[in-house]
């Protein structure tokens, strides 16, 4: 009997091992993708400010973040509801309702986040922005924006099918080595563009290829998946546009926290100083690789999770992220912090006060990480809506401290509003998931 238990327990250690194995293989594939993506954003951002002034760097970096605002709101949250609603078509082996899903998502995303970013950018030369944003590079962040949105999209989809590393490539790395990639060519020939819009042209084409090979890549993958039910009703489409609403609201709104601070300094301030600020930001955004690939695997894994009831492994799988989380985001902060100085110098006295920036948000990135990946905890279970209430109070609080501080602080004060609003945001989501959902203790999780 005790060589029986015996066999057994050693026969589950085994499985448990060969689990661990296949999460750790598939985090370092995951992080060496990230890793080389952020590596070569990281350079490419230095390369951008050495090579323009701060203020055409701060035109190039306001018409993108307002670009990629209106490419999530235009995405509709397709983006996170592909990573709920593929796996468990794949599950039930429903080849049909996946390409009914991909189809509508598709065509979807680009009318609405074509129509808003007309809209938006359209709203901005007539208010006169043209004073300080030329209008071809606001004409040109009206034709960038569907192409953000079916790209995301499209990343959303390969999450769906556990293809994290290719969602990583598609949505972020490709585009940091191709952007980097041009300008090593332009130093190499020593030819000189100091125009914001020639790099937006340039990273607009960059995206038509990543939307086209992207789009190849999942036609593929549908037609590997088996069919066993063709039974297809209309009233999916609603119950599709439900799940995608709320969670539109919280990325889109989630990314106006992050990125709130350079449309209201582009609002408030001249493109001088975005062009600063963004140098601190974007150097500083260089420490939140961790989060970025673990939630990429714990997105899937916790909406199968929740889906087969599991709620002992789910909290398992939430307090292993969060350890490794926290662990690497306050490591390589410390890291960030050492060489910012040296950077810094390298890029010119005219970008001296990002330094100060870039050590607010660092402080800032290292502390949300103790919070968890609790957004996506939220979203991948049943609380969307919570969490697109309680994202949406904290883009308020963001818009209204930049509004205070900005005047008062100036870029200083725009990264002290940032690192207010998403640690306030987190800390009160766990708050409510450990006092009302799956990680406290109520009957219906145990």
């Amino acid at each position: 009997m005790d060589d029986y238990l015996f066999a057994k327990l050693g026969g589950s250690m085994a499985v448990e091992d060969k689990k661990n194995s296949i999460l750790i293989k598939t985090l370092m594939r995951l992080f060496s993708v990230q890793a080389i993506g952020l590596g070569c954003g990281f350079l490419v951002h230095i390369m951008l400010a050495k090579q323009l002034s701060p203020a055409e760097y701060g035109i190039y970096n306001f018409v993108f973040s307002t670009s990629m605002i209106c490419a999530l709101l235009g995405n509709f949250g397709f983006q996170a509801s592909a990573v709920r609603i593929v796996p468990q078509m794949i599950s039930d082996e429903y080849e049909t309702g996946l390409k009914k899903f991909v189809t509508f998502s598709s065509f979807w995303v680009f009318f609405l986040s074509s129509f808003v970013g007309f809209l938006v950018f359209n709203i901005l030369i007539k208010l006169g922005f043209t004073a300080e944003y030329p209008k071809e590079a606001l004409l040109i962040g009206i034709g960038l924006t569907p192409l953000l949105a079916l790209v995301k999209l499209n990343s959303g989809i390969l999450k769906g099918f556990k293809k994290g590393t290719l969602a990583i490539a598609y949505e972020s790395s490709l585009k940091e080595i191709l952007l980097l990639g041009v300008l090593l060519f332009l130093f190499l020939t020593s030819v000189s563009f100091t125009s914001a819009q020639f790099f937006l042209i340039t990273i607009f084409s960059i995206f038509v290829s990543l939307f086209i090979f992207s789009f190849f890549t999942l036609l593929t993958l549908i037609l590997r998946v088996k069919e066993k039910n063709k039974i297809f009703e209309k009233k999916q489409y609603k119950t599709w546009l439900k799940i995608s609403f709320p969670m539109m609201l919280v990325i889109s709104v989630q990314f106006l926290i992050l990125r709130a601070d350079i449309i209201m300094l582009g609002i408030l301030t001249t493109a001088t100083e975005v062009g600063i600020y963004s140098v601190g930001a974007k150097l500083a955004q260089a420490v939140t690789i961790g989060m970025m690939v673990l939630n990429i695997i714990f997105s899937p894994r916790a909406s199968e999770l929740f889906h087969k009831k599991n709620y002992n492994g789910l909290r398992r799988l939430y307090f292993k992220t969060l350890r490794f989380q926290a662990g690497f985001t306050v490591l390589l902060a410390g890291a960030l912090a050492l060489i910012a100085p040296y950077i810094i110098h390298f890029l010119g006295v005219e970008y001296a006060y990002a330094l100060p920036v870039m050590y607010v948000l660092l402080a800032g990135y290292a502390l949300n990480s103790l919070w968890g990946p609790i957004p996506f905890l939220m979203i991948m279970t049943k609380y969307e809506y919570q969490a697109m209430w309680l994202t949406f109070m904290a883009a308020i609080l963001n818009i209204a401290l930049n509004l205070i501080l900005i005047p008062h602080f100036g870029i200083l004060g725009a990264a002290m509003a940032t690192v207010i609003a998403i640690n306030v945001r987190n800390g009160s989501a766990l708050f409510y998931i450990f006092f009302h959902g799956v990680l406290g203790s109520k009957k219906e999780y145990e």
